[in-house]
């Protein structure tokens, strides 16, 4: 924001600050269907939004209510619709020590393949009417994708190297909401953002 690095800008959680406190790097992100309000602040923020010379982003999360809520969302980024890597080539220097490698072809990217898959759900409602409300999201994004497997030069290069991977992200939020008064709330909010991946190097 404004041009400051990362570690300049501030990421909040309900208020909560979720970048790393020594580095101030680092974030976690929601499920989508989680999400109520989403604040971009660029200056002027008050004292609440600290640790920040650049910006902010202020994420709401929702609440349950005193209705049952329930829901699904799935979309499928598919690889018949995206369009082809370009291909990488090293540079032309003109240098002679450089001559076998002018120009040539560096790394094949237009094989390679990505398909996403994406799956969420979220559940709220009442565990006691008008004083314990809840509320639950979960997200899953599954990655699959085939690529070439390492530069012309490498061990795994462009004639013999290719790799599959798929990479999940799960993601999840809980949240509950005590009324203890009509003037006092005690809230409980849990979050978790778990990367995994699994790769495989197939050699032809």
């Amino acid at each position: 924001f404004g041009g400051s690095s990362a570690s300049e800008n501030a990421y909040y959680i309900n208020g909560f600050p979720v970048t790393n406190a020594l580095t101030q790097l680092g974030g976690s992100e929601l499920p989508f269907g989680a999400i109520d309000q989403a604040q971009v602040l660029t200056g002027g923020f008050g004292a609440e939004f600290g640790r920040s010379v650049g910006g902010v982003v202020n994420v709401v999360t929702k609440s349950g209510t005193n209705n049952w809520e329930a829901g699904v969302q799935v979309s499928v980024v598919p690889q018949a619709l995206r369009s082809k890597a370009n291909n990488q080539y090293f540079p032309v220097t003109g240098d002679p020590a450089n001559a076998n490698t002018d120009g040539a072809l560096r790394l094949v990217n237009s094989d390679n393949t990505s398909t996403e898959t994406k799956l969420g759900a979220y559940l709220s409602g009442p565990l006691i009417e008008n004083k314990l409300l809840m509320f639950v999201a979960v997200e899953q994004t599954k990655t699959d994708r085939g690529l070439v497997a390492g530069t012309t030069e490498s061990t795994t290069n462009a004639i013999n190297g290719w790799a599959d991977e798929t990479a999940r992200t799960t993601r999840f939020l809980g949240k509950l909401d005590w009324n203890l008064t009509n003037d006092h709330r005690l809230e409980w909010t849990s979050i978790g953002d778990q990367i995994s991946n699994i790769e495989k190097i197939c050699s032809t």
